[in-house]
């Protein structure tokens, strides 16, 4: 009986510390911590010093795939397949697994907009600043992982997520790479992910797996809608991305002033 209720708390305790950990992030990067700041200032400032541009563009065509507008064409045709298969299990769990993420991503980006310090917001698309965070590519991009690899077979889970997780990998680095985010950033947004997802998971996943027909479909629609994104602003992202090479000249010393 101890075993079992062990085991009971491990989800509600595994989310919340994942969750406390987000806030963690959220607080260190708000207060301006300097040590925090210093750390991720040397991120950006090594991922600048080897600019390129042909990189610049695989880091774009990369970030697309976490695009907002892509996460949500992505994510309607999916539940659309699921629906039409009557899934319904599977469309509440996938519907709840990635939606409230990205609300709670876009909340963050549009409400919290001044808590970093001046020479260190990210100027994009003409912008001054950006707060982002968390990293909403990442956020969207770890929940629709989760959605498709748990609802899979079990012949199909390790290639998935083998795939998912270098595929979030490469993600990582683009947004780093385009000076998009800071690593709290990237933390952050895998932190929110893992703290939600693991409770949606365990408490509300489908115990039939869907069929494996859906995943070549789903992929391919994946790449179709990031292509269509790619191909009509990539002239516009790669004016919007430019590294913000003042964090190399500001961080040894601003951030202990």
């Amino acid at each position: 009986m101890v075993i079992k209720s062990r085991l009971r708390i491990n989800g509600p305790l595994l989310s919340i510390s994942c969750f406390s950990l987000f806030l963690l992030c959220l607080i260190l990067v708000g207060s301006q911590s300097p040590s925090v700041i210093k750390i991720n200032a040397a991120v950006l400032s090594f991922f600048t010093s080897f600019y390129d541009t042909s990189l610049k563009s695989a880091a774009i065509a990369i970030s697309t795939f976490g695009h907002k507008s892509v996460f949500v064409k992505v994510v309607i045709a999916y539940t659309l397949i699921l629906a039409l298969l009557r899934r319904w299990d599977a469309v509440a769990y996938v519907s709840t697994l990635t939606w409230p993420i990205f609300w709670t991503c876009q909340f963050l980006k549009e409400n919290f907009t001044s808590l970093r310090p001046d020479w260190a917001l990210i100027a994009h698309m003409g912008l001054k600043a950006s707060y982002s965070f968390p990293s909403r590519h990442v956020a969207a991009f770890t929940v629709i992982g989760l959605a498709m690899i748990t609802l899979a077979n079990k012949k199909l889970k390790m290639p998935l997520t083998i795939v998912f997780a270098l595929s979030l990998a490469a993600l990582a680095w683009a947004r780093l790479y385009l000076t998009a985010h800071w690593l709290t950033d990237i933390a952050g947004a895998l932190f929110l992910a893992a703290a939600w997802s693991h409770l949606v998971i365990k408490y509300c996943k489908p115990s039939e797996p869907i069929p494996t027909a859906v995943y070549p479909i789903v992929i391919c629609l994946w790449g179709v809608f990031a292509g269509q994104y790619l191909s009509n602003h990539f002239s516009g992202e790669m004016y919007a991305y430019t590294p913000f090479i003042q964090v190399a000249q500001h961080s040894d010393a601003q951030c202990f002033n």
